[in-house]
């Protein structure tokens, strides 16, 4: 089985350079001194590939763009709507997914996950650490419904 994911969508105003977290419900603080490595957009589309290539052991996982003349058997599209760490020590994830298999693009499988999830603290490296956990949450669910819908 091949895996495509897609380019991950995020809300503007957690793609950035700078580390964000929520301080009240309408509010956000953006951190002169904390950066992300890269631009969170793309570390989480590595992340998701490399976490579902350790979750499918039999497949192959590729992120967009891929190789040319590659089709993978199905493609993963992910559309964020939050992933922020909060100053009430929680991290908040929503995110929409969708998988579609090449020889049948009509049919699909959508489904969404929220989670949301205690820190230790509400610092940005508590946000980092806490970023990781709740994809690591997020994978196990979509190998599994990769690994379903490959079977009917």
């Amino acid at each position: 089985m091949r895996v495509g994911i897609q380019p991950i969508e995020l809300p503007g105003y957690i793609n950035r350079a700078q580390m964000v977290k929520r301080i009240g419900e309408n509010r956000l603080e953006v951190s002169s001194l904390n950066r992300w490595a890269d631009y969170p957009d793309r570390m989480i589309q590595r992340v998701i590939g490399e976490n579902l290539q350790l979750l499918l052991a039999e497949a192959r996982v590729y992120s967009a763009p891929w190789p040319v003349g590659l089709q993978p058997d199905m493609v993963v599209d992910f559309s964020f709507f939050e992933l922020i760490g909060t100053d009430d020590k929680k991290i908040r994830l929503s995110v929409v997914w969708t998988i579609r298999a090449k020889d049948d693009p009509a049919a699909g499988l959508s489904r969404r996950t929220s989670l949301s999830e205690k820190m230790p603290g509400s610092g940005f490296e508590d946000i980092a650490a806490a970023h990781s956990r709740v994809l690591a949450t997020l994978c196990r669910d979509v190998a599994h419904a990769l690994n379903d819908f490959s079977a009917q």
